[in-house]
């Protein structure tokens, strides 16, 4: 099995969902989690065109960059 394959467990129904795929890759901060679901539901949720969830993601990929970009300035302790 590949770094790009998972197990991911599904819920009650059977299903998976974003939360679940997310947990298995390892998505761990607001902004990636925001920009992820973006771009997997891009145009698909009905109240935003694809290039608004575009955008929003790429707003949200930066802001997830800043706070690396912290992260590595400020180590937490």
């Amino acid at each position: 099995m590949s770094r790009y394959h998972k197990k991911i467990v599904p819920d009650v129904n059977g299903l998976i969902d974003l939360y679940a795929i997310a947990e298995a890759f390892g998505v761990k901060s607001n902004p990636q989690f925001h920009a992820f679901k973006k771009i997997m539901m891009a145009g698909e949720r009905g109240h935003k065109s694809l290039v608004q969830d575009i955008d929003e993601a790429i707003i949200a990929a930066q802001r997830w960059r800043e706070m690396v970009q912290v992260e590595l300035v400020v180590p937490k302790n």
